[in-house]
């Protein structure tokens, strides 16, 4: 398992990468100090060496990117020391008495050559002192969380999470999501892969896909005699353009007003010799992933719970305590 120096480690790489932007880690670098700082004590860092990691990493929000850029640089050279610090059962012990050396003994070859008196009286064995015993003190290390308290740590309420109060608690508890353990263990349902998004002109009927498009028109009128709404959106890509219809959810004229870019998921479907989409799956275009070609999980939703307010939440539950959930899979698998 990673130590705890080569994990912050990672994180002020990826900050780096990332052009100072203190997205590294959700919420901004300083929010890895209250799980870090207990893992970094159990390492037995040097205090003043701790001291000041932690400072750069509370400082660090507040300042302006070329700050952040010479604290990156800190920190990193900060975070080399530990490695090189002797652990406290790897320190030098003093050096040990050198044995007496043993007297020579005549050669076996010509024993009858030798007098009697000579083999009769052997001189007694030379005894080597024993090198005295150094008291080494013993460093004791603080144990590890147990899993009993992780396990406690995980039926947390959500509430304890960034951004969910009370009133988000509710809506969140109607997906079954009371507990962070529930959050670790709710599963997306699919992927939407950003790097592999099919252009609307190479789009065939039956295919069930995800595109990135922009909201040309949008409108809703009524089917039935007014006993049934439909909404009728063009999208366009710049490849093409498709029609999307809704069923008796007129509030999307207002939530999708046109230039706005969506993401939508479903089957295509051919209507008088068109290309359209009926009843899709959406949610708004976040452009970070859309300029990292990241993999995106799609999460089940229930009204008032947003894809990016679920994914905030359980991406806060894996980064803190996937390291230190219990693995039923053997080592050797």
């Amino acid at each position: 398992m990673p130590s705890p120096f080569e994990k912050l480690q990672r994180y002020i790489r990826l900050e780096s990468e990332r052009g100072y932007d203190n997205r590294a880690v959700v919420g901004g670098l300083d929010k890895i100090i209250p799980w870090w700082e207990p893992e970094a004590r159990i390492s037995s860092v040097a205090e003043d060496t701790l001291q000041a990691i932690l400072s750069r990493l509370r400082s660090y929000p507040k300042a302006n990117t070329d700050t952040r850029q010479q604290l990156v640089v800190e920190l990193e050279k900060l975070l080399d020391a530990p490695a090189r610090l002797p652990r406290p059962d790897r320190q030098a012990r003093p050096p040990q008495p050198k044995p007496a050396p043993r007297p020579e003994r005549p050669l076996r070859n010509d024993r009858s050559s030798r007098p009697i008196e000579q083999r009769q009286s052997n001189p007694p064995p030379v005894q080597t002192p024993r090198p005295v015993p150094v008291h080494q003190p013993h460093v004791a290390a603080a144990p590890p969380p147990s899993h009993e308290l992780l396990d406690q740590g995980l039926h947390a309420s959500v509430t304890v999470l960034q951004g969910i109060g009370p009133a988000n608690a509710k809506t969140f508890s109607s997906l079954g999501l009371n507990t962070l353990d529930d959050l670790l263990h709710y599963y997306p349902r699919r992927y939407d892969d950003y790097s592999q998004m099919k252009p609307i002109n190479r789009l065939a009927p039956g295919e069930v896909v995800t595109i990135l498009a922009a909201v040309k028109r949008i409108d809703n009128r009524n089917l039935h005699g007014g006993k049934r709404e439909i909404t009728e959106a063009i999208v366009d890509d710049g490849t093409g353009a498709l029609r999307i219809t809704w069923f008796n959810q007129p509030w999307l004229s207002s939530r999708l007003p046109v230039g706005t870019q969506i993401v939508l998921s479903g089957t295509v479907e051919m209507y008088l010799g068109r290309l359209v989409m009926n009843s899709p799956e959406w949610e708004y275009l976040e452009q970070e992933h859309l300029h990292t070609n990241r993999i995106v999980p799609v999460y089940p939703l229930t009204a008032g719970i947003s894809q990016k307010q679920l994914r905030k939440a359980i991406f806060q539950v894996a980064s803190f305590w996937a390291p230190r959930h219990r693995d039923f899979m053997p080592v050797s698998i």
